[in-house]
């Protein structure tokens, strides 16, 4: 299967997925939250994948680098634009530490799950690989949150919080996310030019939000904007390959940066 076919195949993947979920009953939770979850994806992802069938081979994934780095990249980036003082100082500050203590309580469940599966021989992953799943898997999903509020008719109060959760667990997995690939690059065997990467990486996303910054004005019409931004995502997915960093922290960068 070439790129195209594989992007198709996707595509079909998606509108045959939601066609599915929008007939399938919604008076059940659990189906429901599983509908939204993407938990179904992440099944054909490993039927597709190199584990199972290998429709998916890994020349495949490879040549698909910069399309799924585009979305990481435009994820990351909206999620660094929310974190303005403005937007921040209007929970408590009791919601951050609750935040913290839960995503640190899941990343460590998550972790010790995965190093049980190693020593029962299950699975064999290696450290930064079961705290990259830790993070990940600590991420709340704020459609999923979205969802449970409002089919449980949760109190107000609880559902705000829940949805200041679901939004501020996800930039704690990013931040986490960064914080490991510094960790790599400290502990790589040439670690003089893995700290040179590192750097490099920080210095490429403070030089294109100046760029940006330095450009704006002249920027009229809403379309440019986002097509100088969606550039300057793709230099970063770009840069992220070259200096072995996260597209998700650099592009999360470059929004905390712009905010």
């Amino acid at each position: 299967m070439n790129l195209i076919l594989f992007l198709v195949f996707l595509v079909f993947l998606a509108v045959a997925g939601k066609y599915i979920f929008g007939r399938s009953a919604t008076n059940n939770l659990l189906q429901t939250f599983l509908n939204y979850s993407g938990f179904y994806y992440l099944v054909l992802g490993l039927v597709f994948g190199p584990l199972g069938l290998n429709i998916f081979t890994p020349d495949i994934i490879e040549q698909s680098y910069f399309v799924f780095g585009l979305v990481l990249g435009w994820t990351g980036l909206l999620v660094g634009l929310q974190l303005n003082l403005k937007q921040l100082s209007r929970f408590r500050g009791s919601y951050y530490l609750q935040a913290i203590s839960y995503f640190f309580l899941h990343s460590l469940i998550i972790s010790l799950l995965f190093i049980l599966f190693n020593y029962l021989k299950i699975i064999e992953l290696s450290i930064f690989e079961i705290m990259l799943i830790a993070i990940a898997g600590s991420m709340t999903s704020t459609i999923a949150i979205a969802l449970l509020v409002k089919t449980k008719k949760i109190q107000t109060s609880e559902g705000h919080f829940l949805e200041f959760l679901a939004g501020i667990d996800n930039v704690f997995g990013i931040v986490m996310l960064g914080f490991l690939f510094v960790i790599f690059h400290l502990f790589a065997k040439n670690s003089l030019g893995s700290i040179w990467l590192l750097i490099g990486s920080y210095l490429l996303v403070l030089f294109l939000a100046y760029v940006y910054k330095w450009i704006e004005k002249d920027l009229q019409l809403f379309e440019t904007q986002m097509l100088v931004i969606l550039a300057i995502v793709l230099i970063i997915v770009a840069g992220s390959k070259l200096l072995l960093n996260s597209i998700l922290f650099l592009s999360f960068l470059l929004g905390l940066t712009l905010a």
